[in-house]
């Protein structure tokens, strides 16, 4: 009798989370911010595209030039903003945590450091405007024209 209960609470349980995931993920629009994220660059910056893997390289350091041979500069956004979470997910496949014990162990060896961090997205693309060579990633909704983009990962 007991098992066959919760057999049943097990069943209740399942279907709700069920529910609750398919809800939430019809709820999410193509075109909500969660989807539209872009790295870019100045326009004057000289690169056209950046395909994630590059631009995975750029930000852990393990490639400071564009593919021209232009130096660059990543910009960060405050470490557990959910618009970093979603970048390093999207584009280097790490968490936060394993993005944290990257630097740690770079940081301890000497190797390199993280990149600037920013609070906002309209502080980091200030940064970006006025300084030749770094790139960003924000939200697709914020682009500006003096802006480029280098990789959409809505695509």
């Amino acid at each position: 009798m007991w098992s066959s209960k919760r057999a049943g609470a097990r069943k209740l349980v399942l279907a709700c989370l069920s529910a609750c995931f398919v809800a939430s993920s019809m709820s999410q629009s193509p075109n909500s911010d969660h989807s539209t994220l872009v790295v870019v660059g100045r326009r004057d910056i000289e690169a056209d595209k950046l395909s994630a893997e590059q631009v995975a390289r750029i930000y852990f350091r393990q490639a400071t030039s564009l593919p021209t041979g232009a130096p660059v500069e990543p910009l960060d956004l405050r470490e557990g903003s959910p618009l970093y979470i979603d970048f390093y997910s999207r584009v280097t496949g790490k968490s936060p945590a394993q993005v944290r014990a990257y630097w740690a162990r770079q940081s301890f060896s000497g190797m390199g450091i993280p990149p600037r961090q920013f609070a906002s997205t309209s502080d980091v693309i200030k940064v970006v405007l006025k300084t030749p060579g770094t790139i960003a990633y924000i939200p697709k909704k914020d682009l500006e024209d003096e802006l480029k983009v280098l990789l959409d990962t809505g695509k």
